[in-house]
């Protein structure tokens, strides 16, 4: 059995409410950069270009030059022809976006 001790935990879980977080402000402002997000979170740059990074590969968001985006306010709108799995991210309940951020097992 693997064991995680509570500090590594907590850094866990810190991680998955920045992320949620990251997607809150997301939803309310579209688009956001990793000057704010530093500020913001008290963290260095390159965690959150981390975080932004797994959330662009988990499809939540798109990655800008120096910050991010929702899929649908990039070029991949509703009328594009390749629509974003994501489209619907924003009307998303927290506890499934939640879902979408922890690790699989």
């Amino acid at each position: 059995m693997i064991s995680i001790d509570r500090e590594e935990k907590e850094a866990h879980m810190n991680a998955v409410k920045r992320k949620m977080k990251i997607l809150d402000l997301l939803k309310e402002k579209e688009s956001i950069d990793v000057e704010t997000l530093t500020s913001l979170f008290g963290i260095s740059k390159v965690t959150v270009r981390g975080d932004l990074d797994d959330l662009h590969k988990k499809g939540l968001l798109i990655r800008t030059h120096g910050g991010a985006m929702l899929p649908e306010t990039s070029a991949w709108s509703e009328s594009s022809p390749i629509p974003s799995k994501n489209m619907k991210m924003k009307n998303m309940p927290s506890v499934k976006r939640l879902s979408l951020l922890l690790p699989l097992k």
